[in-house]
């Protein structure tokens, strides 16, 4: 999913950037655009069998196409689209509007308020849970090495945000409130989730934390989820280590664990390459958030009833000379409760008309 931290970093940027020069020039922002982009992505994720026990299965994944389009209305006032057009079952997309406990074509949709150090969202955005691994954009990761919670979690709901930038600690600050990824349907369900989010970055160090609290499938039954994430930045190297818990009883508050650890390595400007581990316990009872015992594209497990163990190796090649628009990609991964082996090959293409409209 996603750039939440780094759309919210560039927000608060260009909020401060805005607040400086009004005060020096007493003047409004000038109305806008200020992003248009189309996404297109084409997968192939044949599946084979790795222990002579598993069967072949081919998807085509993550093959999509998004847009995003940004601007400044004035005033402080700005606006974030961010659309999903297409996927191996489009229908699907549209069908599911309404839902909350499913994806659709409709991923961002949010007016924002900056004044200050202050930030106010209105819309359809993420719930910010502090994971690391749920970061990158939906069209740059690859189903076969995401997390269970990932892949099963609907972090896109319909809220309000209050954010608080403090530059003299480097932290920012937020209040969520939205619908519940565990409800049925946006509204009519009147399931809600409540989020606090800090973020931080010290040197090397970019560590984030949350809290949320979301109202659960039925009657008045609710999860909490804590979730820590760390991210290392080095010249070459980057890691992140994140840790959810979640839990549906304060009888037993470390219920479901999910830990996932990366490591990915700037080979050049050309390559980069990424080792990825998890673990996953759902602790006793039914699954919190599996809802069928079958596996998607023969890999993918879609309720846990033991710990879930993966790995992945990840590449991204850019062909083209100081251009990132262009992206390869190869995603090959194995679990504990699929006995076969998942590949992705893929090619993404960023088209950024603001490059054109600029000129």
């Amino acid at each position: 999913m996603k750039k939440l931290y780094t759309l919210i970093a560039a927000m608060f940027c260009c909020a401060l950037a805005f607040s400086q020069e009004a005060e020096e020039s007493e003047t409004s922002t000038k109305a806008g655009l200020t992003d248009l982009q189309l996404i297109l992505r084409a997968d192939a994720t044949p599946v084979v069998p790795r222990n002579g026990a598993g069967k072949s299965n081919f998807s085509f994944d993550r093959s999509s196409i998004y847009t995003i389009v940004a601007g400044d209305i004035g005033g402080g006032f700005s606006f974030y689209l961010h659309n999903h057009w297409f996927a191996p079952h489009p229908e699907e997309l549209y069908n599911k509007t309404g839902h909350s406990d499913y994806t659709n074509w409709i991923d961002y949709a949010q007016l924002t308020y900056t004044t200050g150090n202050w930030a106010f969202d209105l819309g359809k955005g993420m719930i910010p849970i502090a994971d690391w691994n749920n970061d990158p954009y939906d069209w740059e990761v690859s189903t076969i090495a995401q997390t269970f919670f990932y892949n099963t979690v609907q972090s896109y709901q319909y809220g309000i945000n209050a954010a608080y930038t403090a530059e003299s600690i480097n932290s920012t600050f937020k209040v969520n409130v939205s619908t519940s990824p565990f409800g049925e349907k946006f509204f009519s369900s009147k399931k809600y989730s409540y989020s606090l989010n800090w973020t931080g970055e010290f040197g090397v160090w970019q560590p984030m934390a949350s809290f949320t609290y979301a109202d659960g499938y039925e009657g008045d039954q609710g999860f909490g989820i804590f979730a820590f994430g760390n991210k290392f930045n080095f010249d070459k190297f980057t890691v992140t280590l994140d840790y959810i818990n979640m839990t549906d009883t304060w009888s037993s508050p470390l219920r479901r664990t999910t830990v996932d650890l990366a490591l990915q390595y700037k080979i050049s400007e050309a390559f980069d390459i990424c080792l990825k581990g998890g673990y996953e316990s759902n602790g006793e009872g039914e699954d919190l958030l599996g809802w069928d015992e079958t596996l998607e594209y023969g890999y993918v497990p879609t309720y846990m009833d033991k710990d879930y163990k993966f790995g992945s190796i990840s590449m991204n090649i850019y062909p083209l000379r100081d251009n990132k628009d262009l992206r390869i990609l190869f995603n090959a991964a194995i679990n504990n409760y699929s006995d076969n082996l998942a590949m992705n090959i893929g090619v993404l293409y960023v088209l950024d008309f603001m490059k054109f409209i600029n000129k």
